[in-house]
């Protein structure tokens, strides 16, 4: 094969070819994006004695608006497993979904409980196949026969395997409160406490976390869902008076146009599906 058939290497060094194809888009009048969206959760997980313990807020934003102040985070994929997920909502609950019937459909077949090593698996294989335009990013935890699991998942497709592990924007703050209180031998309530004072450290320094605190134990015996299980920011002042609207949209004129008697009947026409 000749050296001119080759592909050469690409050279190192800076490529302006972006800054090119933006000055090409300005002079047709396509401005770039002014400003950013910021996506915003704390989501957690840790390995206790006796199995996993998993942690969300509840507050789901759109742009700088808070668009749900309880939303679940937790996301159920089989009996033993359970996924937190970070970034898009949609996306989350979508990969969950899918991956939580592939699941269903493989202990149908084999009559056997799920693995964690399958979810993850599945999950990491369909966020690699999109090279990260799925924006999801998950922490699973379970408990299966090979014992307790908990791994971490970024939507481009990597994964890791920790015993505490924290994801979405105040994922800094929450690690904080692990890497100075966490220990191998945590009981269940102390987990629960753990869990519960990263989850609040992220929504008192993360302007995208807020709401409340979700938690989930999984044992090998089976899973608690503690749904609000703390309410850090409980709305202290309600008005007595309510919501009063006393002023009304004054009618300032009135147009009554009849039907026509007779209306044209159109035969041989296709009905309309919906």
């Amino acid at each position: 094969m000749s050296k001119s058939v080759m592909e050469t290497p690409p050279k190192g060094g800076f490529s302006f070819d972006l800054c090119k194809r933006n000055e090409m888009l300005a002079k047709k009048g396509i401005n770039p994006p002014t400003s950013f969206r910021k996506t915003g959760t704390t989501i957690v997980g840790l390995i206790f004695q006796d199995g996993v313990i998993l942690g969300a807020d509840t507050r789901a934003t759109e742009g700088p608006i808070v668009c749900d102040k309880n939303c679940e985070k937790i996301h159920y994929m089989a009996p033993n497993i359970y996924c937190c997920g970070a970034g898009t909502a949609a996306d989350t609950e979508a990969v969950t979904d899918m991956v939580s019937s592939q699941l269903q459909l493989h202990r149908y077949h084999t009559g056997r409980q799920s693995r964690v090593v399958t979810a993850l698996t599945l999950l990491k294989r369909h966020l690699f196949n999109y090279q990260g335009h799925v924006s999801a990013a998950l922490v699973l935890g379970g408990v299966d026969v090979t014992g307790p699991h908990l791994h971490t998942i970024y939507p481009h497709g990597s994964t890791d395997t920790l015993p505490f592990a924290t994801m979405g924007s105040g994922s800094l703050a929450a690690m904080a409160v692990f890497e100075s209180k966490y220990r191998e031998g945590l009981t269940r309530d102390e987990g629960v406490a753990l869990v519960t004072e990263a989850i609040c450290s992220g929504i008192f320094n993360d302007l995208g976390s807020g709401s409340n605190v979700d938690v989930c134990v999984i044992t090998k015996d089976g899973k608690e869902y503690l749904r609000n299980h703390l309410q850090p920011n409980p709305r202290t002042y309600i008005s007595e008076k309510g919501y009063k609207f006393s002023k009304k949209t004054e009618v300032l004129a009135t147009k009554i146009t009849p039907l026509k008697e007779k209306v044209d009947i159109i035969e041989g026409g296709d009905a309309m599906e919906e």
